[in-house]
């Protein structure tokens, strides 16, 4: 059976909740283990673009690798990196309309202040570079 977009759609918003339950898990623990009581927050925000998804992963990377950030995951339509004190984490999905995608952009870290500029910073990347 050929795939059709809503079952795509359907298994890259699986891939996103999944990631976002590791992520948080993951800054709990090190916020456990670091001493630092206070549970991982989590700025995200939604937005299309006209581009193939192969240009907005790779303008994922590039924002992660302007930032200095570690990649983690580069496989399917997902682009997950950090440092440390960050997770940023982009999911780009290509919709109904030809070359159009979806893009998903979520930090997630122990402190607001922190995930709210990397998402933002790496959100302004990808739409102010996505034509060039």
């Amino acid at each position: 059976m050929k795939p059709t977009v809503h079952n795509r759609l359907g298994k890259q918003i699986a891939i996103v909740a999944t990631l976002t339950i590791v992520c948080s898990l993951l800054l709990t623990r090190s916020s456990a283990m670091s001493g630092g009581g206070s549970a991982p927050v989590c700025h995200f925000g939604s937005f299309t673009m006209e581009s193939s998804q192969r240009r907005c992963l790779n303008l994922a990377e590039e924002a992660m690798a302007r930032n200095n950030y570690t990649m983690y995951e580069r496989g399917g339509s997902v682009r997950l990196g950090g440092n440390g004190v960050v997770i940023v984490e982009v999911a780009c999905a290509t919709t109904c309309q030809g070359n159009t995608t979806s893009v998903t952009v979520s930090a997630f870290s122990s402190d607001s202040t922190t995930a709210e500029l990397a998402r933002n910073d790496v959100r302004a990347y990808i739409v102010n570079t996505k034509d060039l």
